[in-house]
């Protein structure tokens, strides 16, 4: 992750608040998330400035509000708004949007232009660059996943796989076709 991906993702994060709300309604500042949470899109959107560096014409001007955030932290999702200008932004996670209003021209190398819109879903892959060309103004739903580290990644798959074959050891005896070495 590039320090200036890593660091506007970590503002952004740091500038919204997300509220958590029970069933009755009653809302907090975000704690424990063993509830169920919930945001309306008509939450106060906060100033999310773009990489100054990553602005190639116009002054669009962003906005976000934090909607979610995963319990283990590594996912997020966010409301974003962005006006009129072209940028080239640099992802430093897994990021895929939905589009809620407005149109939007993303490019990136080895990819032609194309036009996005109310509707239209996107995946971006940590690591790649888009150059987004907004005309007017640009709605978004941004579900955002950051991955762990290789070898900690390495170690959850390893430490999953254990679990499954200690299960199916425990289902192969309930059944009765377990045989333990004496």
């Amino acid at each position: 992750m590039s320090k200036g991906a890593s660091r506007g993702v970590s503002a952004m994060r740091a500038r919204v608040g997300l509220r958590k709300a029970s069933l009755k309604g009653e809302s907090e500042t975000m704690g424990n998330l063993s509830e169920i949470s919930f945001a309306s899109q008509d939450v106060v959107l906060m100033p999310s400035p773009i990489n100054p560096s990553w602005i190639e014409e116009g002054n669009p001007r962003a906005t976000a509000a934090l909607l979610a955030r995963s319990t283990d932290g590594l996912t997020n999702t966010f409301l974003w708004e962005c006006t009129a200008g072209k940028f080239t932004w640099h992802y430093g996670e897994d990021e895929t949007v939905h589009f809620l209003e407005g149109t939007v021209v993303i490019s990136s190398e080895g990819m032609p232009s194309h036009r996005f819109g109310r509707g239209d879903t996107v995946h971006f892959t940590r690591g790649s660059k888009a150059t987004w060309v907004v005309h007017d103004r640009i709605r978004k739903v941004a579900f955002c996943r950051s991955t762990l580290p290789a070898p900690v990644q390495h170690l959850t798959r390893v430490a999953r796989n254990a679990v499954r074959w200690l299960r199916s050891r425990g289902s192969a005896q309930a059944a009765g076709s377990f045989s333990p070495l004496l």
